[in-house]
């Protein structure tokens, strides 16, 4: 692993010579960014001022122990519709997370459901990842989700490298076992909406994600 921190930190002062107007910060943003979004050292943001070989291999090697327990969506991300249509309604939404550094672990006890099948994470419950939902009428926060391994695994909802958990928002049917996002969101989510899922966990930076739903929704659906 240092080996590949010390490739990082050489593409990084390379490309802060090359571009005088990078920051150290903006370097070490724009690298781990373009690692994370699929391997390619492609972009940063340029502004004024410039800083030292030094302060770029700090700057680096903080930003990516920062990416120690963070993980990636890995999938495409799906609906599940729990009425079809032009008028349809979201019941679940469904991907798949692995781990950006393989060394890393991040903890996805999923949270207990609510007795009252209301699509939210009980009152009682432990989980440390919190995933919440906002469009333009609505913010609904620590919605419920379970969590299944995929392929290798040890067998704990401790993920690890080289393990795959599938992430589900919701139980596959309203107002059971939980509930899924037909009980949680007022109005619900239909077609042709705009929204946006934030995961945040106390030990690692919160991550956004914005979709929009298609114009008509089928059964299993794939959100934009």
């Amino acid at each position: 692993m240092r080996s590949w921190i010390e490739k990082i930190k050489g593409l990084g002062r390379w490309f802060a010579r090359g571009q005088m107007g990078f920051t150290a910060m903006q370097t070490a943003v724009g690298l781990t960014a373009s690692v994370v979004a699929g391997g390619s050292i492609a972009t940063a943001v340029a502004t004024t001022g410039t800083e030292s070989a030094g302060q770029i291999d700090q700057a680096i090697t903080s930003t990516i122990e920062n990416l120690y327990g963070t993980f990636m969506i890995k999938s495409d991300v799906t609906g599940q519709a729990s009425t079809t249509g032009a008028r349809g309604a979201t019941g679940q939404i469904v991907f798949n997370v692995g781990l950006v550094l393989d060394d890393g672990r991040m903890d996805f006890t999923p949270p207990a459901a609510d007795p009252n099948n209301n699509g939210l994470a009980g009152p009682d419950s432990s989980n440390s990842i919190i995933i919440s939902y906002r469009d333009a009428n609505q913010r609904v926060d620590n919605l419920y989700w379970t969590v299944r391994p995929l392929g290798r695994n040890n067998g704990d909802y401790v993920l690890e490298g080289g393990e795959l958990f599938q992430i589900m928002i919701g139980n596959s049917t309203p107002g059971e076992k939980g509930g899924n996002l037909v009980n949680a969101l007022n109005p619900v989510l239909s077609t042709n909406t705009r929204f946006v899922l934030e995961i945040m966990h106390a030990k690692s930076p919160g991550f956004t994600f914005e979709y929009t739903t298609p114009g008509s929704l089928s059964k299993i659906f794939t959100l934009r």
